[in-house]
Parts: structure tokens; C-alpha cells; sequence
């Protein structure tokens, strides 16, 4: 396999041969008219094409060291060759310096009249043919100053946005997100001001604006919004800066606007996450209880609600719908809820220690946690669990201990259900044993698995496989229940 020198060297072997064998022959032209005998007029025809032949020759050798030289500089300054579009043009210029200077040295044309009727000749086609020189200026502008590359994603002029795919001689061919194939003039994108995106892997900045109810506590609003942004995967794991932030942008009548910024590496996946962000928002507004706004026509200096009174109620949904407590009626749910202890945690604060012996259930209302395993002495990242989510059951019914390390991926709201809050709700109804005990037994497989694949799962790992016998003879024991059958 030849080298790259090897292929760069060999490029200069033809123009340097024909020059050397130009000049020979014009060196030579006189003793092979007098061998070859020649009539007169053949004579001359000879000179002219030996004259002829070795401006060519010159010429090529000219061009392809002017190319050299030229993308060598090139090289050296920025890095990169010259754009093919702009070596052509100027072998077109030089090539058409050595026509005249042919016409003029060898064949003894005046030039003058020609290059003044070309003048004219060249105005009239120039004036007709505008459009396609001023594409093609603007070719040459785009590919000199590169205002934007192959694969980048541009803004075009009619608004729309398109990932460029080929940068011609008149024209730049792009496709938009949705597969439609755009030819622009290039005459129009040095015109026009249009945005650039970069390509895959180039980091820009998107927003994603909500209306919510100015009476709502902005510390608590800013610290549930953070904690969607911090939801969406892709978002989660960014260097400090590059990380999704929240700010309040204004505030009106109707009430206040909330801007939320989040950095992507590249456009055309910008509609796919921007999708991701907003229902992320939507499940935390709806746990935490905060509406977007409505409009309003009055305002009114009503007290804000108690703090915490929002969260209760949500408890309240949440358990319901867990298939733990959804045979509670609404009276003991409500109980639960009441006698469960709101906890307020910072970013990083641990909630559970893995190994520790625990009594009771944690339930989301607002943020997110992270659930870690321990393997090869360090900590890992099992699951990351959002509003809704629960953990501790095995803990708060059978008082094993702790199998995994809980800790606040945000700013979170928890609340903590404890024995003594299930206690009387198990005394008044016993039979619920057997029933949370065939709920424990169906989870434990399941639960083991979830944790060693790494998927989102509340539940804790049991230290052992128990039947529903035994789970419900410990929770009898546990809670004092004795041996009651009743619902």
C-alpha cells in the first residue's frame, strides 16, 4: 500500500514530465523542421503548436503548484484544505490567462477588441444570468468563510429548520425533521440571517415556558420543577455547565411564568425531548398538587394555603391507587395519611441506610431519590423514584431490615407511615394480613430482579423467598393481631 506522500508526490510527475518534454521540443522545433523538410506553411503550423504546447504544459504544472502551495498555507492556518469549489475557480482564471496570453504570444491576435467585445458579451450574459452569479458568489462566500458545515442543523429562511446534507455550486440541499428535502439558492442563505444548531453532538440551549398560579410558593414551585428537569434522563447527568435550571420570567395579572432551560446535543432530537420535559412537569405538578394557572379578571388577597395541606391530599391519591392500601376505605385512608410525618429534604440527604433496621414506609409527594445498591465496594445507582412511588414495605409489615441506600436526588417531600400509624387500622381490620402478606409474596421475585437489573421499582429486596404462610404469621405477630378472621 502506497503512503500519502507517496500518492502526493506522484501527482506532480505528469505536469513536471510534460513541461520538461514542452520545452525540449521547443528547444528542438528548428532541427526537427529542417529533418522533417517541411513546407513553409507547415513550418509555422509546427512552431505554433510547440509554442502552443508548452504554455499548456506550463500552465497545468502552474495550476497544480498553486494548489499546492495554497492548501498547504491553508492547512497550516486553519487545519483544513481549501473547499474543492475555490481551486476550481482559480484554475478557471488561470487557465483563461493563458488562453489570451496563447492568442496573444503564439498566434499574434490583438487581444483588445476580443477582451472588449467579451466585456460586453460577458455584461449581457451577466446581467440575464444575475441569480445564478450571485448563487454562485455566494457559493464561493459559504464555502471561504463556512458559516455552516455538512450535517449542521440551520434555521432557513422561510422559519423552518433542516439538517444541510450538500453545499453545490448554486444551490444547498437540506432535510427537515420531518424527512422533507429543502433546495435552497445559496444566493438567499447569504442574504438572510439564519440560526445555526451545529450537528450531533454540538450543545445548545432550549426553553420550555409554563403559566402557573402566582399565589404558589416560588421556593417550592422552583424546587418541583427542578426536580421534572432532573427526571428526564438525558438531562440528569450533565457537567455543572450544561445542567437544566429553572427561573422565574415573569409575572402578570393572570400569574407567573416559569422558564425552564436545558441543554441538548442536537436538533433533531430537540421536539423528542422537549416531549420527555413536559410530561415530566406535568406528572410532578400533578402529584404536588400546584395547577397551571387560569385566567382571571380579579385579584384577590386571599390568604396561601397551609403548607403541607396540598401534599396530605395527594398522599391521600397516592395510596389509594398502591396496591398495598387500595382495599382501605376513604375514613382510613384518610387516618393514614394524618398520622403519616412529612419529611423536607435537601439535595443529597440519605433517607434510608442499607442494612439499618427500619419500621416504616416511605411514600413521594415531590422530588426525586435515588435507590443504590453496594457491589465492588462502591455505591451504584439501581433505580431513580418520582412522585408516586413508594419504599419500605417490607420493613414497616415484616421489620426486615434495609437493603438498600436511599438518598434525595433534589430538593423532595416524603412521607413517612410508620407501625404505629397502620397499627389501629390492622387491629380494627386483621383479615387485611392475609391480604397484604399475598401482596408481599407475589412482589418478592419480582422485586429481587428489578433491583439486580437496575429497573424503577419501589419495593425492597427481601432477605429470604417466604411463603404467604409465613408473611402473615409475621405480620400477626408484629402488629399483635392474634388470630382474627375478621375484614
Amino acid at each position: 500500500m502506497r503512503s500519502g506522500t507517496d500518492v502526493n508526490e506522484r501527482r506532480y510527475w505528469l505536469p513536471a514530465a510534460l513541461l520538461v518534454a514542452a520545452i525540449v521540443l521547443q528547444l528542438q522545433v528548428e532541427a526537427l523542421i529542417g529533418w522533417l523538410a517541411l513546407a513553409p506553411s507547415r513550418d509555422r503550423l509546427l512552431e505554433q503548436a510547440a509554442a502552443t504546447g508548452l504554455w499548456l504544459a506550463a500552465t497545468f504544472a502552474g495550476v497544480t503548484l498553486l494548489n499546492s502551495v495554497l492548501n498547504s498555507a491553508a492547512v497550516r492556518r486553519t487545519g483544513h484544505r481549501l473547499p474543492r469549489l475555490v481551486t476550481d475557480l482559480l484554475a478557471v482564471v488561470v487557465w483563461l490567462v493563458a488562453g489570451i496570453g496563447i492568442a496573444s504570444q503564439v498566434f499574434e491576435q490583438p487581444v483588445g477588441g476580443l477582451i472588449a467585445t467579451s466585456s460586453v458579451a460577458l455584461a449581457v450574459v451577466g446581467f440575464a444570468m444575475r441569480d445564478t452569479i450571485a448563487s454562485l458568489v455566494a457559493a464561493i462566500a459559504i464555502n471561504v468563510e463556512g458559516p455552516y458545515h455538512i450535517d449542521d442543523w440551520i434555521g432557513l429562511p422561510d422559519g423552518t429548520a433542516a439538517r444541510i446534507e450538500e453545499i453545490g455550486w448554486f444551490t444547498t440541499r437540506a432535510v427537515t425533521r420531518d424527512r422533507v428535502r429543502v433546495v435552497v439558492p445559496n444566493s438567499q442563505l447569504a442574504a438572510s440571517i439564519h440560526r445555526n444548531f451545529g450537528a450531533a453532538g454540538w450543545f445548545w440551549r432550549d426553553n420550555v415556558y409554563l403559566h402557573l398560579d402566582a399565589a404558589l410558593p416560588p421556593t417550592r414551585v422552583k424546587a418541583v420543577l427542578e426536580a421534572a428537569l432532573l427526571d428526564v434522563e438525558a438531562l440528569r447527568d450533565r457537567p455543572p455547565g450544561r445542567r437544566a435550571d429553572v427561573l422565574l420570567h415573569s409575572i402578570t395579572l393572570d400569574g407567573a411564568n416559569w422558564r425552564l432551560r436545558y441543554w441538548l446535543d442536537d436538533y433533531g432530537r430537540a421536539i423528542e425531548l422537549e416531549d420527555q420535559v413536559l410530561r415530566a412537569v406535568l406528572h410532578h405538578l400533578h402529584h404536588a398538587g400546584l395547577p397551571l394557572a387560569r385566567p382571571v379578571r380579579q385579584i384577590n388577597a386571599a390568604p396561601l394555603p397551609e403548607p403541607g395541606s396540598d401534599g396530605r391530599r395527594s398522599l391521600v391519591e397516592q395510596l389509594a391507587k398502591s396496591e398495598l392500601f387500595a382495599s382501605l376505605d376513604a375514613h382510613e385512608l384518610e387516618e393514614l395519611a394524618g398520622n403519616a410525618v412529612e419529611h423536607r429534604l435537601g439535595r443529597g440527604e440519605t433517607v434510608i441506610e442499607a442494612g439499618a433496621v427500619g419500621r416504616s414506609l416511605f411514600v413521594i409527594v415531590e422530588g426525586l431519590v435515588d435507590v443504590l445498591a453496594e457491589g465492588d465496594g462502591e455505591e451504584h445507582r439501581v433505580s431513580t423514584l418520582g412522585p408516586g412511588s413508594h419504599f419500605g414495605e417490607y420493613a414497616l409489615l415484616c421489620g426486615e431490615p434495609r437493603t438498600a441506600t436511599i438518598r434525595t436526588l433534589c430538593t423532595s417531600r416524603l412521607f413517612e407511615i410508620d407501625r404505629d400509624a397502620l397499627g389501629p387500622i390492622l387491629q380494627a381490620r386483621p383479615g387485611l394480613a392475609a391480604k397484604l402478606s399475598s401482596i408481599l409474596e407475589r412482589r418478592q421475585s419480582g422485586t429481587r430482579e428489578a433491583l439486580e437489573a437496575h429497573s424503577r421499582n419501589g419495593a425492597e429486596k427481601p432477605t429470604s423467598h417466604r411463603n404467604k404462610n409465613d408473611l402473615m404469621t409475621t405480620i400477626r405477630d408484629l402488629f399483635s393481631l392474634g388470630d382474627q378472621r375478621r375484614n
